[in-house]
């Protein structure tokens, strides 16, 4: 396959994946309460997001490089609507976001998940091979 360097920022990241994880299992006694489940959701993929931004950075060919970028990209696309869910949620109520607001954000996520491949291959889309 290949090799990975870990230096101090991987670690960091480690960390970060970590107290996420944590937050969101300690999160899951409350989850009934207004925007936690979001919260949660939210923590985990940010963990998700972490952990493919660590093993990019420690990852020391392009082609793990891209791998671990893409895995990270859909980390980096659940976040922010999660936080808005969760926002609209504790400040609207429940309801409000499964009318008329969740469907909407279920398929902005998924029209953005077909860009995978394309992050997969910057160096070709750029004109370069």
């Amino acid at each position: 396959m290949g090799a990975y360097s870990l230096g101090l920022y991987s670690y960091i990241i480690i960390a970060t994946i970590l107290i996420a994880l944590c937050i969101s299992v300690v999160l899951r006694p409350y989850r009934k309460f207004k925007g936690v489940l979001w919260v949660i959701l939210l923590e985990i993929a940010v963990a998700e997001w972490a952990f493919g931004i660590m093993f990019e950075a420690a990852a020391t060919t392009i082609a793990l490089k891209q791998l671990w970028s893409a895995i990270a990209f859909i980390g980096t696309c659940a976040v922010l609507p999660f936080f808005f869910l969760f926002a609209a949620e504790y400040n609207l109520g429940q309801n409000w976001i499964y009318r008329k607001v969740l469907i909407l954000f279920c398929s902005t996520f998924r029209s953005s998940l077909p860009a995978l491949p394309l992050v997969d291959q910057p160096a070709t889309l750029a004109g370069r091979e």
